[in-house]
């Protein structure tokens, strides 16, 4: 991929629902929130770029940036805590249909390698998003040079990965010494939230 023809998102109806309803989730870290914030509208709009317009990609995108790591300011062991946080939320919504697919996403988004499994399109281009925005682009995950700096200039990540994620992984290597890499545990996340047989 050499070229994009994205319009920049810098706001999304249902982003903004969720993350309003959600803020206590911060637990009063409010620049934190504004990076993770920010963060997710970086995500949503390089994901975008990445998967053809349709099948509610829009909506569907929207949904897991604003979910994929809203338990991380509790902890570091936040996939499946994420995921279940957005189940309830879909369920409420009315897009229960929506959970088995999100879920995938949202436990996928970590992955070092390629994914291949079930719903591989939203998941994999979702991954690779993520991965350009936390390597600060040095992951190009196939994303023009032009469209990610077009991004990294419209969305500010604040304090987000200087501050809230470092602290969330010294907290959690003092707790739990032995599980260092809980956000690389996919099929652990899946499992606990009953959507181990999504992947596959």
């Amino acid at each position: 991929m050499t070229t994009v023809n994205v319009n920049l998102m810098l706001s999304h109806p249902l982003m903004e629902e969720i993350l309003a309803s959600h803020r206590d989730h911060a637990g009063g870290d409010e620049r934190g929130w504004a990076g993770y914030r920010g963060h997710a509208y970086r995500v949503f709009n390089l994901a975008r770029a990445l998967v053809d317009d349709g099948d509610n990609r829009d909506e569907k995108l929207a949904i897991a940036a604003a979910f994929h790591d809203i338990d991380a300011f509790r902890s570091l062991d936040y996939l499946a805590p994420s995921i279940r946080t957005m189940h309830a939320w879909l369920c409420r919504t009315g897009r229960e249909a929506w959970a088995e697919e999100l879920a995938v996403v949202v436990a996928q988004h970590h992955r070092l390698i390629r994914y291949r499994g079930r719903h591989a399109t939203l998941a994999e281009a979702f991954r690779r998003a993520d991965l350009n925005d936390v390597s600060q682009r040095l992951v190009r995950s196939g994303l023009p040079r032009d469209h990610v700096r077009a991004v990294r200039e419209s969305i500010s990540v604040g304090r987000f990965f200087t501050r809230t994620v470092p602290t969330a992984i010294a907290r959690h290597l003092v707790r739990r010494p032995l599980d260092p890499l809980p956000i690389v545990r996919a099929r652990r996340a899946l499992r606990q939230t009953g959507h181990e047989a999504a992947q596959w």
